[in-house]
C-alpha cells in the first residue's frame, strides 16, 4: 500500500477544527474510546494531513492488527478531514487535534511515548522523525530504499524517532494481548474479540536501557533449521540475504525487529582496523605489528603516526565527512565501525600483537581464562585512551568506543579519559560454569565505575553447534535483572543466526526486559507458554523447563570444566546431559505436546515447529555424534 498519495490525494472538504472549552475540560488519562462495537468500526485512525513516515507506518500497523483482532478495519483519515470531529477518534502522531490537548511531538524524549484516553480521544503518540512520503507497508513494512541497520548514516533508519510506533505497540500489548515471540505470523499470538474499547489509560513511559540490538542475520522464513538436516524450509538453506529485496522476508524480519523494539540510541562498537592493511601497509609498514604488514594482522598500537590516524578518521567520521559510512582511499569497501555518536576503536579478532620494544613493556603477566582476561588490558585500553584524548579536543561530545573482550575484558591499571564508552563481553547462557557468572559479577560494577556509557554484548549463540541447546530463559531474565541494577546503557545480542526457534524465548525475555523494567518472570514464561502452545502449553513448558534444568546444571558443567574446555562440547551434551534415555523423555514429552495441540491451529504448527527445530537438533546432534 502507497498510503501517502492515498492520504494526501482524498478529495475532501477542509473544515475549521473548533477548540471549545470542553475540549481543555476533559482530563488526561479519563475518558472512554469504543474501537469495535458489534463487528462494526466505532472510531478513526486520526492523523495529521501531512504525516511523517513513521505515523503512517503506525497507523497501518494499529489498523492490521485491530483487523485482526476483531475482523473490522478502522477508516484512516486526516485532522482536515470533513469527518475528522465524528465520534471516537484515535489520534496517531502530532496533528491539530493533539495540539488542542496540549501535545507535540517535541514535547518528547527519544522513544518516549503517550498512551492516554481523554474523552473520546485515543492519544497514541511521541517523537517522531520528520521524515515524509510514501510508505510501502505492504510491500517491506516502510518506505522504498529502507534498510534497518547499516553503519552508512543514510541507512541508519530503524535508529531514527519513532514514538508514535512504539505508543501503538505499547497499545497493542498492554491493553489488546498481542505478542510477537518469532518472525512470521505463526509466531505472533493476536486474541480474538468481538468488540474492542478502551478506558482511563495514562501511560507515558520510555524503554529504560537506551540502545537495544541484535544480529539481523537471520535466516528465511518461515521453517529455522536448515542447518541440522530437516526439511520443510520453501527457502532451502538459503538466507534472506541471498533471496532479493523483493522476498517477503525481508518484511517478516524487518517488522519484528520494530515489534520486539530494537534500536533507541545507535550504537555500533565491534572490531574496527580492518582497512588499515588496503589503506596504509605500502605507506606506512611501520604501522603494523613489527614492521609487517599482514592482511587481517594486528597493529602496533604504540605507534604515535597510527594514533594520530585513527584519530584523524575518527573526527573526519564525526564532522560528517565519510557520509557513506566507509573509508573512500581503501583497495575495497570498508564499513566504518561507528554509528551516531560513538566510533569504535577495537584490535583485529586475534592475539598476533607486536613485540616491539615500546609494545611489549604494556603487556602484563599472565593468560586469558575462559576466553576472558586481563594480559592484554594496559596495552590496548592505553591505545584507545591516547586516541580518545585527540578526539576529545575537537568532539568532547562524541565517544570512541572499546570493547572489553578476551585478552583486554578486565579494566586497566589507568582512569580512562571521559569520552570512552565499553561494550562488556559476556556469555550468561553459560553460567552453568560458576566461574563465569562469579567473573562477569565482580568486573562489571567495576567497569561501571570507569566509564559514563556501559553496554554488553551478549553472547546467545553459546552453546554453539552440534552440542545441547542453550535454553535459559529464567538464567537470561537473572542476569538481565543484574544488568538494570547497574544499570547498562545498551545491549547488542549475538545470536546463532541458524536456528532463531532454538533462541528466541532468550531473545524474547531479554529483548522484553531491555523494554521494560518492571516484568515478572514467572508471569511473562507463564504468558507465552499458555499463549503461544495453547492446549498444548504444559507438555511445552516441561520441554523448555527440562531444557533449562540440564543446560543450567552446574554438575553437568562440570564434565566441560574437567576436560579444561572454555564451551560445551558434544560429548558431554549426549553422554552425561543428555544420554539417549534422556533424549527419550524429550521425545516423549514432544509427542504429549502433539496431541494435545491435535489439529488444533496455530498451536500445532508451532508444536511441529519446535518438533523439527529444537527436538530435532537434539535428536540428529546426538544420532551423529553416537555414530562417530
Amino acid at each position: 500500500m502507497k498510503f501517502f498519495p492515498m492520504i494526501t490525494g482524498l478529495h475532501c472538504l477542509c473544515v475549521s477544527l473548533l477548540v471549545t472549552s470542553s475540549v481543555f475540560a476533559q482530563q488526561a488519562g479519563k475518558g472512554s474510546v469504543a474501537l469495535v462495537e458489534n463487528q462494526k468500526a466505532i472510531a478513526k485512525i486520526v492523523l495529521a494531513a501531512n504525516p511523517t513516515r513513521y505515523t503512517q507506518i503506525a497507523a497501518l500497523e494499529l489498523q492490521h492488527y485491530i483487523n485482526k483482532i476483531t475482523g473490522v478495519r478502522l477508516p484512516i483519515t486526516t485532522d482536515e478531514a470533513r469527518d475528522a470531529a465524528d465520534g471516537y477518534r484515535v489520534l496517531i502522531g502530532e496533528s491539530k487535534l493533539t495540539r488542542a490537548l496540549g501535545y507535540a511531538a517535541a514535547d518528547f524524549k527519544r522513544s518516549e511515548y503517550l498512551v492516554e484516553t481523554r474523552g473520546t480521544h485515543l492519544l497514541l503518540m511521541g517523537r517522531d522523525a520528520p521524515e515524509y512520503g510514501i510508505v510501502t507497508y505492504d510491500e517491506n513494512g516502510h518506505w522504498p530504499g529502507y534498510w534497518p541497520d547499516e553503519r552508512s548514516p543514510k541507512q541508519q533508519q530503524i535508529w531514527k524517532d519513532h514514538g508514535s510506533l512504539l505508543a501503538v505497540y505499547e497499545f497493542l500489548e498492554q491493553v489488546c494481548g498481542v505478542r510477537w515471540y518469532l518472525l512470521t505470523e505463526l509466531g505472533e499470538v493476536v486474541p480474538k474479540r468481538s468488540a474492542l474499547n478502551c478506558a482511563n489509560l495514562n501511560i507515558r513511559r520510555k524503554p529504560w536501557c537506551p540502545t537495544r540490538r541484535f544480529n539481523l542475520d537471520m535466516p528465511a522464513p518461515f521453517h529455522f533449521y536448515e542447518r541440522w538436516g530437516a526439511t520443510g524450509s520453501p527457502l532451502g538453506s538459503k538466507s534472506i540475504h541471498e533471496t532479493g529485496p523483493g522476498h517477503q522476508g525481508w518484511r517478516n524480519l524487518f517488522m519484528f525487529l520494530e515489534r520486539s523494539r530494537y534500536g533507541g540510541r545507535p550504537y555500533e562498537n565491534n572490531h574496527s582496523l580492518e582497512a588499515y592493511y588496503h589503506r596504509f601497509a605500502k605507506s606506512h609498514p611501520d604501522w603494523f605489528a613489527n614492521n609487517k604488514p599482514v592482511a587481517g594482522g594486528q597493529l602496533c598500537y604504540t605507534n604515535k603516526g597510527l594514533i594520530q590516524q585513527v584519530a584523524n578518521d575518527i573526527i573526519a567520521y564525526f564532522d560528517g565527512k565519510y557520509p557513506d559510512g566507509r573509508y573512500p582511499d581503501a583497495e575495497r569497501a570498508y564499513w566504518i565501525s561507528a554509528m551516531g555518536d560513538f566510533h569504535a576503536v577495537v584490535p583485529m579478532d586475534n592475539d598476533k600483537y607486536c613485540t616491539c620494544d615500546q609494545c611489549k613493556p604494556h603487556w602484563q603477566p599472565g593468560d586469558s581464562w575462559m576466553f576472558f582476561g586481563g594480559n592484554r588490558s594496559d596495552y590496548v585500553w592505553r591505545f584507545v585512551n591516547e586516541v580518545a584524548k585527540i578526539v576529545g579536543r575537537k568532539h568532547p561530545d562524541k565517544f570512541v568506543a572499546g570493547l572489553a573482550y578476551w585478552q583486554y575484558t578486565l579494566p586497566p591499571s589507568f582512569e580512562l579519559e571521559p569520552n570512552v564508552a565499553v561494550m562488556y563481553c559476556k556469555s550468561r547462557t553459560q553460567y552453568a560454569d560458576p566461574r563465569r557468572k562469579a567473573f562477569d559479577r565482580k568486573w562489571l560494577p567495576e567497569w561501571r565505575k570507569r566509564t559514563k556509557h556501559l553496554s554488553t554484548w551478549e553472547y546467545h549463540n553459546f552453546p554453539r553447534g552440534p552440542v545441547f541447546p542453550g535454553i535459559a530463559p529464567r538464567q537470561v531474565g537473572e542476569d538481565m535483572s543484574f544488568l538494570r541494577s547497574l544499570p547498562i546503557d545498551g545491549q547488542f545480542i549475538e545470536l546463532d543466526s541458524v536456528n532463531p526457534a532454538i533462541e528466541h524465548l532468550n531473545l524474547y525475555v531479554a529483548m522484553k526486559m531491555l523494554d521494560r523494567d518492571d516484568v515478572d518472570i514467572d508471569k511473562l514464561l507463564d504468558e507465552y507458554y499458555r499463549g503461544f502452545f495453547g492446549p498444548a502449553a504444559d507438555p511445552m513448558r516441561a520441554v523448555f523447563e527440562k531444557a533449562e534444568g540440564i543446560v543450567t546444571s552446574e554438575k553437568h558443567w562440570q564434565a566441560v570444566l574437567n576436560k579444561k574446555r572454555e564451551h560445551l562440547d558434544a560429548e558431554t551434551s549426549w553422554t552425561v546431559m543428555c544420554p539417549p534415555k534422556v533424549l527419550a523423555e524429550f521425545g516423549q514429552l514432544i509427542d504429549k505436546a502433539s496431541a494435545a495441540a491435535g489439529r488444533k491451529e496455530p498451536y500445532a504448527e508451532r508444536v511441529k515447529l519446535m518438533r523439527l527445530a529444537v527436538y530435532g537438533h537434539m535428536k540428529t546432534s546426538s544420532a551423529r555424534f553416537h555414530k562417530n
